[in-house]
């Protein structure tokens, strides 16, 4: 987990933070142009940009829920009448499944869809404050 933590952080940290500007600086120009087609088009930009978002939001998820049914499965399995080797080695999977697994770039936040929702808020208040700076 460290090693995707290590080399994903750059990317997902970047891809973050320039989807969150992009969604908010949309909205302002869908709403503050006078142009219907530019309006559209920024809608359809911010449409697009949430999409983006979503989809390595529910990736991270994904990993999340996929590694919690694999901690269920290991506490379902039967071990009574296994040999001692796999009653070990059940115990080891079982003691390392303890520990979180996700994807969380500069230790910042949790990729999931939880950063989704939290990301679309923050744009949408950042437009608020610009619409009422204007």
């Amino acid at each position: 987990m460290v090693n995707v933590n290590k080399y994903m952080q750059l990317s997902i940290t970047s891809a973050n933070q320039c989807l969150f500007f992009l969604v908010c600086i949309s909205l302002y120009l869908s709403i503050e142009s006078n142009n219907n087609l530019i309006q559209i088009g920024c809608i359809c930009l911010v449409l697009i940009f949430c999409n983006v978002l979503y989809f390595y939001c529910s990736d991270g998820q994904k990993i999340i829920e996929e590694y919690d049914e694999l901690r269920r499965c290991l506490a379902e399995c039967s071990w009574v009448d296994k040999p001692q080797w796999f009653k070990k080695m059940l115990l080891t999977m079982m003691i390392r499944s303890t520990a979180p697994f996700h994807i969380k770039p500069f230790g910042l936040y949790i990729v999931n869809l939880e950063n989704f929702v939290n990301v679309l808020k923050a744009s949408y208040s950042y437009f608020n404050l610009i619409r009422t700076l204007k």
